[in-house]
């Protein structure tokens, strides 16, 4: 039988894959037969791969961590939290700023032609582009600049700021795995972003308390048509893999979403009201001098 897949013989890294998705992602991966690179704060158990530890937060840890990677064909990136008691920079500086030092200083030299990068963003994520006047900063100017953005704006965040701080970053996400798409598009790299909803791993009861643990407005807002019920990590994963496949290589730039149904239902109507508000998440906006 053909292999439509074709990992075998491929480099992948995955970015957050010692637990959750990350984890069902790797093990996939493995089964394929692709040499797969590890990267996470927790300790990965997996036989058969290279670990390496690195605390995404933390630029240097992610520097030192890719300069003991040789080249790779397959980027997956899953590390992200849900900002839930964490300073905005920190919820920022992990789902984004990681990201964003990829792109800038990674990928492009370390990933042959023809490569392919999957990155899981969140259905929170709707609406990057109808607001990227309100972020574009964080995107263009030095680590340090944005923090001080951030830092100045937080109070303004609509709402409880916690969920603004995490939709933020996977608004700012999404937008730069895109505004990077011409130019990866140049070697054959692909980009693309898997929006899941509600998904049954450790940081799924730390979403809902954003929704005051209410489970009916979760399955109202979050869960779609069929089946009622949280997805599973692997089927995630399985939207990860496919992607960056063989099977997906005239997908570029695109946003899967993930969630069975459930932004169908915000489109159509069905729901009493919006889960992930995709209008402003600023009340206000100091901007840097």
């Amino acid at each position: 039988m053909k292999d439509y897949l074709n990992y075998a013989g491929k480099t992948s890294v995955v970015f957050g894959g010692s637990k959750g998705m990350g984890r069902a992602c790797v093990d996939m991966l493995v089964e394929l037969g692709s040499k797969v690179y590890v990267l996470d704060i927790l300790p990965c158990d997996k036989k058969d791969i290279d670990f390496i530890q690195v605390d995404a937060s933390d630029e240097a840890s992610v520097k030192a961590a890719f300069d003991k990677i040789p080249a790779f064909d397959k980027f997956f990136g899953f590390a992200g939290i849900s900002g839930a008691g964490q300073p905005i920079c920190t919820t920022i500086a992990i789902n984004f700023l990681s990201y964003k030092y990829m792109f800038d200083n990674v990928f492009y030299d370390k990933m042959p032609d023809e490569g392919s990068i999957a990155i899981v963003a969140s259905v929170a994520s709707n609406g990057w582009d109808n607001h990227i006047d309100e972020y574009e900063y964080v995107t263009t100017e030095s680590r340090d600049k944005a923090f001080e953005f951030l830092k100045l704006n937080e109070k303004y965040l609509d709402g409880n700021p916690e969920n603004g701080a995490y939709v933020l970053s996977k608004r700012l996400l999404a937008y730069y795995c895109f505004v990077n798409g011409e130019k990866y598009a140049k070697k054959g790299i692909r980009i693309n972003v898997v929006c899941p909803g509600f998904t049954d791993t450790g940081l799924r009861s730390q979403f809902a308390n954003f929704m005051n643990n209410d489970e009916n407005f979760v399955r109202e807002m979050f869960w779609g048509y069929y089946p009622y019920r949280d997805g599973k990590p692997e089927e995630m994963a399985s939207a990860c893999v496919f992607l960056n496949s063989d099977m997906a290589g005239y997908i570029n730039c695109s946003r899967l979403l993930v969630e069975a149904g459930c932004d169908a239902k915000e489109r159509l109507k069905l729901r009493g009201v919006p889960g992930f508000k995709e209008g402003p998440l600023f009340t206000e906006k100091v901007k840097i001098p």
